[in-house]
């Protein structure tokens, strides 16, 4: 179950709590269902809740694209959190309108991976999700791709200066 069905159902489950708790009230004191109401202030609780899961939703689909999400390219290639989140930078910037904070923000945790690991190689080595696959179906650019190629094969020091080319264009 992905994270959008989980958030959705979350929304129900409140929903279905407050109704079975309205259930067991109106049982208690023997009263109709109907005679039984919620309160102003837990109505507009509900309906802020709503928003967020609602808001919520909308953030996590910069995440995933096709059937292909960020969290499961980082488990199935083994990513430490740095790549990990370079790499959900990278692509969730071919999703939003504010490319650059994200382009930056993955320029940062490469940054950061190279920083900490003294310029060692990186070696990635993806197992069910080959990186054609991710390609295609997040619709990367030709520059993106090459960005993302030159990631798996170790060219740190390619990736950082197309990103820093990219910031300047930008």
């Amino acid at each position: 179950m992905d994270r959008l069905n989980c958030i959705t159902l979350t929304g129900e489950f409140i929903m279905s709590i407050l109704t079975n708790l309205k259930n067991k009230v109106s049982n208690i004191f023997r009263k109709k269902v109907d005679e039984i109401t919620i309160d102003d202030e837990i109505r507009e609780r509900i309906k802020k809740a709503k928003e967020i899961i609602d808001e919520t939703n909308k953030k996590i689909q910069i995440y995933k694209s096709g059937n292909i999400e960020v969290a499961d390219i980082v488990k199935d290639w083994n990513l430490d959190f740095f790549l990990g989140n370079a790499i959900k930078k990278l692509l969730a910037s071919t999703k939003v309108k504010n490319k650059l904070e994200y382009i930056k923000s993955a320029l940062w945790y490469l940054d950061k991976y190279v920083e900490i690991n003294n310029n060692n190689k990186i070696v990635i080595t993806p197992n069910k999700i080959p990186v054609t696959a991710v390609i295609i179906e997040w619709e990367l650019s030709n520059e993106m791709a090459l960005i993302l190629k030159d990631l798996l094969t170790g060219n740190i020091e390619g990736v950082l200066i197309a990103l820093a080319n990219s910031i300047i264009k930008k």
